[in-house]
């Protein structure tokens, strides 16, 4: 079951394509997959940086894998700076579009995985979820759009867990440190005999020698998502009722800015982190309860520190 982002086995109606996409367990299903991996997005901010680390850590050419784009010049050139962090490392080129249903198609059928890194994800995600599942292929990317995850979910959940395919938003920095932390301290407590009743994190962004920097896609992507608030509970509506069960008493939601002086080193003013954290937590422990009854969910909030 997942525990990165915000849907385990999960995705929708396939749009155009077949109606008879196979079963992820079936052998068959991936014996003429000519890739394990395919990085979309690749010759983008964060696309390069991932295709680096896995050429970084190739050894003998074990993984089979591609970079995909819409501009090949820039995968070209990617190609060789790959090549340069590790001459033994072999990668195939894969021209795809998310305005080219066909490219989409034929890069999604080629592969195991899709890792999807083109955001905005509002903009330019639903278009990838539905060609993985109607090739029969599992998606992940790295979204900490909390609208574009639980509309997502909504749409096209049942389906991928009828199909066996993984589709997993979220498994970025938003939002593996606040999904895996409360996973850890949930089993943490759990083996000393207690139970977690409620968590709560704080993210302090420290500059370099360079000063503070956001990437322009990152901001695009923040900016819009605080204007979402309102779409995205209408989405929640929609939703088929969870009950969680928590014990203890729920912490209070403080919007801010407050002061905090257990933020090290003399303390800090908060606020409501507006990212996906909490959204994400809250949708792996929908999963836990639909999985087991007993489940005990904990309270979760996220802040981030104004320096």
């Amino acid at each position: 079951y997942r525990v990165l982002g915000p849907f385990a086995f999960s995705t929708t109606p396939p749009i155009a394509l077949s109606m008879h996409s196979p079963k992820s367990s079936d052998p068959a299903h991936f014996a003429i997959r000519r890739y394990e991996l395919v990085v979309f997005g690749a010759s983008g901010f964060t696309g390069k940086r991932v295709a680096e680390q896995i050429a970084a850590y190739q050894k003998e050419n074990v993984l089979k894998w591609a970079i995909a784009g819409r501009n090949r010049s820039l995968l070209l050139a990617l190609k060789k700076e790959l090549v340069a962090i590790n001459p033994q490392v072999i990668v195939d080129v894969v021209i795809a579009d998310v305005k080219d249903e066909q490219s989409l198609a034929k890069m999604t059928a080629s592969t195991l995985l899709l890792l999807n890194l083109t955001g905005p994800f509002r903009f330019y995600g639903e278009a990838v979820v539905k060609s993985c599942l109607n090739t029969g292929t599992h998606y992940l990317d790295i979204c900490g759009e909390p609208k574009f995850m639980e509309e997502m979910y909504l749409k096209y959940h049942k389906l991928a867990r009828e199909r066996e395919l993984c589709l997993v938003s979220g498994c970025g920095f938003d939002s593996v440190p606040a999904d895996m932390g409360t996973l850890f301290l949930q089993r943490y407590f759990a083996e000393k005999g207690g139970t977690c009743h409620s968590i709560t994190s704080y993210l302090t962004l420290q500059s370099g020698p360079s000063g503070a920097h956001v990437h322009n896609t990152t901001w695009n992507c923040a900016v819009m998502g605080m204007g979402d608030v309102r779409a995205l509970g209408r989405v929640r509506k929609q939703m088929e009722v969870v009950e969680l069960h928590f014990e203890g008493k729920k912490p209070r939601v403080k919007p801010g800015p407050f002061w905090n002086k257990g933020i090290e080193p003399r303390g800090a003013y908060c606020m409501l982190f507006p990212g996906a954290d909490a959204s994400v937590v809250r949708m792996s422990q929908r999963h836990q309860t639909v999985d087991n009854a007993a489940y005990v969910a904990t309270y979760y909030g996220a802040y981030f520190t104004l320096a």
